[in-house]
């Protein structure tokens, strides 16, 4: 018996029970898409690519020229599938490489399949691959906050 548990703690993604709770209404920035950090790492001149997750299912962010939206479902097993992803369609040669990296966010998003929490960090995962990774972003007012009055 001890190993049909041990053999499920495998299988699963390895969530735990509030892992939810810690990933929605947080706004999360990307670090790494497919192991490479995205060409907006560092770069000061282009918005980082971004993930935020309602409550009530919707999904929406930042994908590095357009805003994304749609829709996602979850599962207290760590479960986590995107639905009708959308976009704003505008273009943007430069830095090279920014609407090849904003499809391949896009249609990574449409391939995940479970989520984890790591030292708090948000994985996303397709295939058992860790696809893409985030960190919390940082809000501008905890950027930049306002003087004392």
């Amino acid at each position: 018996m001890a190993c049909l548990f041990a053999l499920a703690g495998c299988l699963s993604p390895q969530t735990r029970e509030g892992d939810w709770e810690q990933v929605v209404e947080q706004a999360w920035e990307l670090t790494h898409l497919d192991g490479r950090r995205p060409i907006t790492a560092g770069n000061e001149t282009v918005e980082p690519l971004t993930l935020d997750l309602s409550d009530d299912g919707r999904a929406a962010g930042f994908a590095g020229v357009n805003r994304f939206f749609g829709s996602y479902e979850s599962t207290p097993q760590g479960e986590l599938r995107f639905a009708a992803l959308g976009s704003t369609r505008m273009f943007r040669a430069d830095p090279p490489g920014l609407m090849d990296q904003e499809q391949n966010y896009l249609a990574t998003l449409g391939e995940i399949d479970s989520y984890r929490l790591q030292g708090g960090k948000l994985v996303l995962i397709s295939a058992g691959k860790k696809r893409l990774k985030f960190v919390p972003a940082v809000s501008e007012t905890e950027a930049d906050p306002a003087t004392p009055e």
